[in-house]
């Protein structure tokens, strides 16, 4: 996918534009930074209802899961200006060695993969977000690095096959066009999961990223009951 191709893409992404009824639009690669402002409204209520079950979930997978549980995870890649990448299904176990340090998916010998932070409270991209929202404070959409790079979060409900989830948008220092965006579906409702001990579960996440000849990178891993 060339420039002037991406350009089209772009064009049509700013059409549709963000969601404020908490609805995913299909994508924010392209499109320009919201306002920076508070998490208020039903996406805070989203926000908050969001980091308590992540919260829960870091509490109960570590006394219940860790060590003895295997996930198992399909990875769909393509990279910049190459064909797809064969579909790969990596088996992985739950590990999470001490309290204080962040469980993940340990794949097996041989194998690899993309995501393998587990997502909570207090671990992984929406960390700063929940630490201070299940405190009381008033938190920003938009997280600032010291590089000067930001990322803006943004939350749906049932966005996509019925999961809750959340978006994060990425810019790089000094500009103010979308060049990242990982989506991450995380399984509230545990009616298709083989335990309710797995709430909380990143059911998928998908990475895409505009590469320097303006085709699209993607990677995507997706949970296998």
């Amino acid at each position: 996918m060339k420039l002037s191709i991406l350009a089209i893409f772009i064009l049509i992404l700013s059409a549709c534009g963000r969601s404020p009824t908490g609805r995913a639009p299909s994508s924010l690669l392209g499109t320009q930074q919201s306002a920076v402002q508070s998490i208020a409204g039903s996406q805070k209520n989203l926000a908050l209802n969001m980091c308590f079950d992540l919260k829960n979930k870091n509490i109960l997978w570590r006394t219940s899961l860790v060590g003895s549980t295997t996930l198992v995870f399909d990875i769909e890649e393509s990279k910049c200006d190459e064909q797809a990448l064969p579909v790969k299904t990596v088996s992985t176990s739950l590990k999470g060695p001490i309290n204080s340090q962040a469980m993940y998916f340990d794949p097996q010998p041989g194998q690899t993969i993309p995501f393998g932070k587990v997502e909570t409270d207090v671990e992984g991209i929406l960390s700063p977000i929940c630490t201070d929202l299940i405190q009381g404070n008033d938190v920003s959409n938009t997280l600032s690095n010291s590089d000067g790079s930001k990322v803006q979060v943004s939350f749906q409900q049932n966005s996509i096959n019925g999961f809750d989830g959340f978006t994060a948008t990425y810019f790089k220092p000094q500009e103010t066009t979308a060049w990242k965006e990982v989506v991450v579906e995380i399984a509230i409702d545990t009616a298709g999961l083989p335990s309710s001990d797995l709430k909380g579960l990143e059911k998928v996440i998908r990475s895409s990223s505009i590469c320097p000849s303006g085709d699209i990178a993607t990677i995507k891993q997706s949970y296998i009951p």
